[in-house]
């Protein structure tokens, strides 16, 4: 089980979720981590999940990329962009 509050950001629907986390203590990169719930509790899905949740778990993705797009800075690397970082 993990703690909500741990990620900087999270999105969730009725079985799955989408949290937004640095990718270290000194790397503003943002991670995403792909979250299921079980009985009330939320865990980072490490096994997959059914197809059946597939629809519910599209529009988190893109409220996800959309927070991201107006509340982060794009990670870039020689000219390219490599997804984004959290503002310091």
């Amino acid at each position: 089980m993990i703690e909500l509050s741990n990620f900087k950001k999270s999105f969730l629907g009725e079985c799955l979720g989408v949290g937004l986390q640095k990718r270290g203590p000194q790397d503003d990169h943002v991670t995403v981590f792909i979250l299921v719930e079980d009985d009330g509790s939320w865990f980072i899905s490490g096994n997959g999940f059914s197809s059946f949740w597939l629809p519910e778990l599209i529009p988190l993705l893109q409220e996800a990329n959309t927070w991201m797009k107006r509340n982060c800075v794009p990670d870039m690397y020689k000219g390219v962009q490599s997804g984004w970082k959290f503002k310091k």
